[in-house]
């Protein structure tokens, strides 16, 4: 627990506190805490100041098929005087691994009083690793980079918070559950717990539902239906619809956020170079899509799937096939069962599904087959143990040697100093100037990729990425800013990037600043506009213009 806690605290603590390198000194960020954390500060300080919530990387738009329950938090902790940078970078980290071991230790004392079992979940649930570190051994000879070579961790569970504390809700849902008979009070709490789960990350909420779904079913199979539809199933089912239609957009409820493409998450396992390249079999592919289905078709995408399930669950991949043979044999338990159902579906719509905007995110539906299979590798190591001992320990023994190249990975990428991504203090000044006036639209200049070969680490945040950081430290909604966000909300952005690009002088009527880093000057561009502008700020890094009106 103390190595776990530490672990995962080097994780996301370092991230949002101020550090100077050489003559580099502000606000330093590592990992995707540069894309990803910035963002939802950005929703901390812009998004919840009017009703409805605006979306503060797209001036004029509402907030909406978003789980935006955590930012909500963190903006009204906010008003009490805490700075959302330290909420989301410091308070999470030190409430969410206390809360989570507790939750786990409840449940698993309720499932099993083995401390064997207790500690080999833990153990995975902090530690649990794929085999990524095999692929960069193989190309490049070293361990480095593994962690990023495949599916997210349980070590890199606090890189997504919203994620992290999810899990928690699926915990308390499945120790709600482990009882077969459930109360009125206990199915309004599982439609509380349904409520935080959706509202924290879809993917987690959409899994949530089918637990509690399946237990329903099996309520019904042995008890009275009415009595069960009175009892439970109103409650759980009538909270579950009402925050779907608080969180998410009808066009999200109907469909069209996410594709039916089959196995298109799967294809990078044997075309990337970096993990099992496969040419002559991706040829092939390629061949006989061209002519439809076939059987040897079906064979490659089972074989390419089978490769991306067994290197992605590493040895949990054991627990998981160990889970199916109980169920052939009619051994498994009621729990087991439900967790390999939940396995096989959230595993099941990664295959089958990819999502518009970004095609990939539907990977976030598998990070809980991840976490979800621990419980089977727990149960199999236990069994092991109970009946050949030695085979026990020597598993024991494997799981943790073979978890360490993954886990040093990670140490070394967020250790490394100095970090990847900085703000400056003085567009700290900058933005905490613009953050002062009257609440207004600020415009900024397009991000492009060449900024960052005229730099080394770290990186302005200007130059590292696409990001929301201007809206994140000026509390100001921007004209367009984040694609990638753009994307995942599905905002029709294409347009207002093409004003952008060729200077159309209509985008200056709906903004009322101007933020202009001094090392990428834009503003000279909009000269043929005959705008009044009035500069009323300036310093080493930044310049800030108030457009008259």
């Amino acid at each position: 627990m103390l190595a776990g806690f530490i672990f995962h605290l080097l994780i996301l603590f370092p991230s949002g506190s101020t550090y100077c390198y050489k003559e580099s000194c502000g606000i330093f960020f590592w990992g995707p805490h540069g894309h990803d954390g910035i963002w939802h500060l950005a929703l901390d300080a812009a998004a919840f100041n009017q009703f409805p919530f605006r979306v503060p990387i797209f001036e004029g738009a509402t907030l909406t098929g978003y789980n935006f329950l955590l930012d909500l938090c963190i903006f009204l902790l906010s008003k009490l005087g805490i700075p959302p940078v330290i909420t989301y970078f410091k308070l999470l980290p030190l409430i969410w691994f206390p809360l989570f071991t507790w939750m786990v230790f409840m449940l698993v004392k309720k499932l099993k009083k083995s401390s064997l079992y207790t500690g080999v979940f833990l153990f995975l649930a902090y530690f649990g690793r794929s085999f990524s570190y095999i692929f960069t051994l193989w190309h490049k000879k070293s361990i480095w980079g593994s962690s990023s070579v495949l599916s997210m961790q349980a070590g890199q569970t606090l890189t997504n918070p919203q994620f992290a504390l999810s899990l928690i809700c699926i915990i308390a849902i499945l120790y709600i559950t482990v009882d077969e008979i459930l109360t009125v009070r206990k199915s309004m709490l599982l439609g509380l717990l349904l409520f935080l789960t959706l509202g924290l990350k879809f993917y987690g909420g959409f899994i949530a539902l089918f637990l509690v779904g399946f237990h329903y079913l099996i309520l019904m199979l042995r008890h009275s239906i009415v009595k069960v539809l009175i009892n439970s199933i109103g409650p759980a089912v009538g909270t579950a619809c009402a925050v779907m239609l608080f969180y998410y957009s009808p066009s999200m409820l109907a469909g069209s956020t996410f594709m039916f493409s089959p196995f298109a998450m799967m294809h990078a396992m044997i075309e990337d170079p970096q993990l099992f390249y496969l040419k002559d079999t991706v040829n092939a592919r390629y061949f006989l899509q061209e002519h439809g289905w076939s059987p040897r078709l079906v064979y490659i995408e089972l074989l390419t799937t089978l490769l991306f399930m067994v290197f992605n669950f590493g040895l949990r991949t054991a627990g998981i096939v160990y889970a199916a043979v109980r169920a052939s044999l009619r051994k498994i338990s009621r729990f087991e069962l439900t967790v390999f159902l939940s396995i096989i579906l959230a595993s099941g719509m990664t295959v089958m599904l990819i999502q518009r905007g970004e095609w990939w995110n539907t990977i976030q539906f598998f990070y809980y087959a991840l976490f979800l299979a621990n419980f089977l590798t727990a149960q199999l190591v236990n069994d092991l143990s109970i009946q050949w001992r030695q085979a026990g320990v020597a598993v024991i023994i494997g799981i943790i040697l073979l978890t360490i190249p993954y886990d040093l990975d990670l140490l070394h990428e967020y250790l490394s100093f100095p970090a990847p991504a900085f703000v400056s203090n003085e567009e700290l000044k900058a933005l905490s100037f613009l953050h002062n006036q009257p609440d207004g639209a600020v415009l900024t200049s397009a991000y492009a990729k060449s900024r960052r070969s005229k730099y080394t680490a770290p990186f302005p945040l200007y130059a590292y990425d696409d990001t929301a950081y201007v809206s994140a430290f000026s509390g100001k909604t921007v004209y367009y800013a984040d694609t990638v966000q753009l994307s995942l909300l599905a905002i029709p952005y294409k347009p207002r990037l093409e004003k952008i690009s060729s200077v159309d002088c209509s985008i200056v009527h709906t903004t009322s600043y101007i933020y202009e880093q001094k090392n990428h000057p834009f503003v000279a561009s909009l000269k043929k506009c005959n705008i009044p502008l009035k500069r009323i700020f300036k310093n080493n890094e930044a310049l800030i213009y108030s457009i008259t009106k």
